[in-house]
């Protein structure tokens, strides 16, 4: 499938592409995993590519997302973890090498959370950019 309209699924539910900025998409997909791989005495390396190859997904949202947009975001993911513990999901990301959606398990690295600043009078906390990064088992 083409791309439809969102970069992100997590299990069932899209990840508001509208407050994802742009360009701070990453997607590398099928990433090549090495074991016990060497360089000999004359320095020729010697790969040993195992079969699996996890993808990860990275992006970043818009600044100015408010308290209740964040946890919005955060309800997505918590609803729809199959592994609360792990942060454990399965993902459908759009592959822009391929032009398709992917669909994986995956886990999310916990964000981090900064406050850009407080509408004081509004009683309202804005947010800098979060950073999500979802690697695949």
């Amino acid at each position: 499938m083409s791309f439809a309209g969102y970069l992100v699924k997590i299990g069932n539910k899209e990840f508001p592409t509208e407050q994802i900025a742009e360009s701070s998409y990453y997607a590398t997909p099928s990433q090549r995993q090495d074991l016990d791989s060497y360089r000999d005495n004359i320095g020729i390396l010697h790969r040993d590519v195992v079969d699996h190859k996890p993808s990860k997904v990275e992006f970043k949202t818009m600044d100015g997302l408010t308290d209740a947009e964040i946890t919005t975001i955060w309800n997505i993911f918590e609803s729809e973890c199959s592994n609360e513990t792990e942060l454990k999901a399965a993902v459908e990301f759009y592959d822009p090498l391929t032009g398709v959606y992917v669909t994986e398990d995956m886990y999310l690295k916990m964000p981090k959370i900064q406050i850009d600043y407080i509408d004081r009078d509004a009683n309202v906390i804005y947010h800098k950019a979060v950073q999500f990064v979802l690697t695949g088992y």
